[in-house]
């Protein structure tokens, strides 16, 4: 009886064993259909991830395409109006010496119009200013230049005569003109420097800011008023190529 006893809880004991077995078995497989519907749900996430930046970059690539299309349209809206705008006398310039130096490569007329339109507008600027100081009764252009240097240097609006005649181009003996009228009007003092006697300092009056205030402010609605043509816009545009040029020479 012991030894059937035995058998049959040997017998009961193999069962057991196949059956964790088998539980086993399919614990593992479970796991490894948990997994690949892990990895397939990963793979679907990254598959959707591509197409939202592949449409991303279609939309901005759309875009672009829309903002080149739209520069074009611009730019030839510009050409157009250029063309359909009257020549000046620069024009009338550059096409002369464009046809006496017809095929030649080295005349350019798009520099030759831009460098005598600046040279023009420059002279302009100039034949205003003098034309404004004709009819001033206390200040001439000159005076006005001689003030200007010295109300625009920095240690603290006095200078030498020596200095200002440095920094408005002329000599000596005609520095001590200007000066002369300057302080006849009140609008600038000329005294000897108390720490060394060989020096003359030269400083303004309030009188003489007050002049220099008025007269650079009418120069600079001169000026304004001679770019008037051009919209806000178009000045910020015309500073940035003049800009590119200027850091092309400095």
């Amino acid at each position: 009886m012991a030894g059937v006893t035995e058998k049959k809880a040997t017998g009961a004991d193999a069962e057991t064993l196949r059956a964790a077995e088998m539980r086993a078995v399919a614990a593992e497989a479970e796991t490894a259909r948990a997994a690949e519907m892990t990895a397939a749900a990963e793979a679907e996430t990254v598959r959707a991830a591509e197409i939202t930046a592949a449409a991303e970059a279609g939309r901005r690539q759309a875009a672009g395409m829309t903002a080149a299309a739209e520069a074009g349209r611009r730019q030839a809206a510009g050409m157009t109006a250029a063309a359909e705008e009257p020549g000046d006398s620069v024009d009338r310039h550059v096409a002369r010496w464009a046809a006496f130096w017809k095929d030649d490569p080295r005349f350019v007329p798009e520099v030759e119009g831009a460098l005598v339109r600046i040279y023009d507008i420059r002279k302009r600027s100039q034949r205003a200013d003098v034309a404004a100081f004709a009819g001033s009764p206390d200040v001439t252009l000159e005076d006005y230049k001689t003030l200007h240097a010295l109300m625009i240097r920095p240690d603290a609006t006095e200078a030498t005569p020596a200095q200002l005649a440095d920094a408005t181009h002329v000599t000596r003996a005609a520095m001590t003109s200007r000066l002369d009228r300057l302080v006849d009007a009140g609008l600038v003092t000329r005294d000897v420097d108390p720490a060394d006697r060989r020096r003359v300092l030269i400083r303004p009056t309030a009188a003489g800011r007050t002049a220099w205030d008025k007269h650079i402010f009418e120069g600079m609605a001169r000026d304004q008023e001679m770019l008037s043509a051009l919209s806000a816009d178009e000045l910020r545009q015309l500073n940035a190529l003049l800009r590119k040029v200027m850091r092309s020479l400095e």
